[in-house]
């Protein structure tokens, strides 16, 4: 299973290996010589993350999603209080989906509609059906993609992972190997007593963003919907529980494997995230993970703190990384800005597996470099505010906050600035 990973080019494997760090070095080797994929680790048991390690000046705060009232509260209750119901959801949804391709799905035409609704990463679960035909599916996949990136103008990075068959991981995991966290909410009810379940949830999700690992929760959060078109209200409150937790991703399984409508399923999960991502008080969690940041921190810790923390004083639209390995991006999604974290990127790659993490909205940029660096560094940043403004969630005089190296090299990430976006598609 693991050289069908190799040959072709999946971007994440998620393991249920017992032997999980013997698996793992495997995968390394194996991929010693091409870019490794992220390796996510299935969790079913509570302790598997023991050891993982001035409001008014600018028009972006007329932005929808803004709940600029409830954003600035000094405690829960006001925080809550002054949340607007009749407020408009945010523009851009921050919370990843990852959809499960099945018999319902298994064709271009549904895939590249699943794409436009919100998929951002494809799951095959490698325990049905054969090899060959995963095989079919992915090539499938990655010509929906390429068409769908033709249709919206630019490369769409969709990311496909495959979930091995094995054993669940029931005696924890190991923070240096394990790239992200899948909590099997079904598998878990069989290992505690259901009623814990929801505090077994919030535990592992907090231990996981504390250690900056990515972790999506699975398991009948649409279940009804693979029978109807419309959702069950309990399942709406779930979703919204899930992000209100700390979710980075919420995972389709049955629902767009084999439902009546994985299109429909998928525009239901991402309007529901949507609305409750409003209501998280990100301000309140940021400051909670800079508490919990160690002192001395290093450079791009610090930076991507300063970058968030700039955000939330400016209300900016947005914060513009560029990054060559996602690291940076990694670092200022872990402290929850409320705006979306655009990261651009040569490598396709690393495009795919930054869905893992909350905000960060992935661009690829594919022009030929510059010869010199800065007027390289200029175009990137231009392109990405280029497209935002053609999404219509950054405006002229909104201002963005970018995070960059001082000079060319991925280690040299240690700048920090705030521009505002020009009518000539550039930044001042």
């Amino acid at each position: 299973m693991i050289e069908f990973a190799k040959e072709f080019s999946l971007d994440i494997i998620i393991m249920n290996s017992v032997r999980y760090s013997e698996t793992v070095r495997k995968v390394k080797a194996l991929f010693a010589n091409c870019p490794v994929p992220q390796i996510i680790c299935t969790i079913c048991e509570q302790e598997g993350l023991d050891n993982i390690d001035a409001i008014i000046q600018y028009d972006a705060r007329e932005l929808p999603g803004q709940q600029l009232p409830a954003a600035h509260a000094h405690s829960p209750l006001d925080h809550v209080l002054n949340l607007g119901i009749q407020l408009p959801p945010g523009c851009q949804r921050l919370t990843g989906i990852i959809a499960t391709i099945g018999k319902s799905s298994n064709d271009i035409e549904t895939m590249q509609k699943m794409m436009a609704a919100g998929m951002n990463v494809a799951l095959l679960n490698l325990s049905f059906g054969t090899q060959k035909e995963h095989v079919e599916t992915i090539k499938m996949l990655r010509k929906a993609a390429k068409e769908y990136s033709v249709t919206v103008g630019k490369h769409f990075p969709l990311a496909i992972a495959a979930r091995l068959p094995g054993r669940k991981i029931r005696t924890g995991c190991i923070s240096d190997v394990a790239n992200g966290i899948m909590i099997t909410r079904q598998e878990l009810g069989s290992d505690i007593s259901p009623t814990k379940l929801v505090i077994a949830q919030k535990d592992m999700i907090a231990r996981a963003n504390e250690a900056n690992v990515p972790v999506c929760l699975c398991a009948h959060l649409l279940s009804s919907m693979r029978h109807s078109k419309i959702p069950l209200r309990s399942e709406l409150l779930d979703i919204a529980d899930c992000i209100f937790d700390g979710a980075d991703a919420l995972v389709l399984s049955a629902e767009t494997a084999i439902g009546i409508s994985p299109v429909q399923t998928i525009k239901c999960m991402a309007s529901a995230s949507k609305e409750a991502e409003d209501s998280v008080w990100t301000m309140r969690m940021f400051h909670d993970y800079v508490e919990k940041t160690p002192v001395p921190c290093d450079q791009a810790t610090a930076i991507a703190v300063s970058a968030v923390l700039a955000a939330y004083q400016s209300i900016a639209a947005a914060i513009i990384v560029v990054t060559a390995t996602g690291k940076a991006a990694f670092l200022v999604a872990k402290y929850r800005p409320r705006c979306p974290i655009i990261a651009v990127t040569r490598y396709v790659i690393v495009a795919r597996q930054m869905h893992l993490y909350r905000g960060i909205m992935p661009l690829i940029y594919e022009a030929t470099p510059e010869a010199d660096w800065e007027t390289d560094l200029e175009q990137r940043i231009n392109f990405c505010t280029k497209w935002a403004m053609q999404r219509g969630f950054v405006r002229v005089g909104d201002p963005l906050i970018l995070v960059c190296s001082w000079k060319q090299g991925s280690e040299f990430t240690n700048t920090m600035r705030m521009v505002y976006a020009t009518a000539d598609i550039g930044v001042s």
